[in-house]
């Protein structure tokens, strides 16, 4: 069953040993914060693994994180690997600025950790960032 060996091998390239060594990225995790209406047959995983085959009959796609994954920096790679694909056409939501916002607010606990991950291993967002933490303490301020 195809589903069967999805979950099981997705767990495993998320979490190993009780630690934390990837996560869900680009078009499911799209899906999930409502970004996109978009749905792949792909579950993507960025995972320390990224060199490990995956089974047969797993529908998953393995990518390399930019860095490696721990339990403190899941989520704002996470939401790095989104703002990097923010202006592609299969993010179609109609408020997708103000979902990014609110995805954000939701996910990341440390906006300064946002900005030297993206200083540091995501340069082509690093603007996007700085605006949304200029929008961010805006809203903070109101």
């Amino acid at each position: 069953m195809p589903g069967n060996v999805t979950a099981e091998t997705a767990k495993k390239l998320i979490v190993q040993d009780g630690r934390r060594i990837g996560y869900e990225t680009v078009f499911s995790v799209l899906n999930r914060m409502r970004l996109s209406s978009y749905m792949t047959k792909y579950i993507y995983i960025a995972t320390n693994k990224h060199d490990k085959p995956v089974p047969e009959g797993a529908r998953i796609k393995v990518c390399r994180p930019r860095t490696e994954v721990t339990e403190d920096n899941f989520r704002y790679l996470q939401i790095l690997d989104v703002i990097c694909v923010f202006n592609e056409e299969y993010v179609d939501t109609p408020y997708k600025d103000n979902m990014l916002q609110k995805a954000i607010r939701n996910n990341i606990k440390d906006i300064e950790i946002l900005f030297d991950l993206a200083k540091n291993y995501y340069p082509e967002v690093l603007e996007t960032v700085k605006g949304l933490m200029e929008k961010l303490s805006e809203d903070i301020e109101k």
